[in-house]
């Protein structure tokens, strides 16, 4: 889910790797998954996913969002 957030707020593959310790190989390796899984072709697909889409804080009341 790291990457895929990080990647959908606008980091590179290079970017990601750094701030997870691991390969530029594993994160592209993660993204092949994400993207298979997901059904989208391009990091830009993956920015406008509903499912990584943040949540606005005035879209759930105070008490549901606990």
């Amino acid at each position: 889910m790291a990457v895929s957030r990080l990647v959908a707020s606008g980091a590179t593959s290079n970017e990601v790797a750094s701030q997870l310790f691991v390969s530029k190989r594993t994160v592209d390796a993660h993204l092949r998954a994400i993207f298979s899984k997901l059904g989208v072709t391009s990091r830009r697909q993956l920015r406008d996913h509903p499912g990584l889409a943040p949540v606005a804080s005035h879209a759930l009341p105070a008490w549901l969002a606990c």
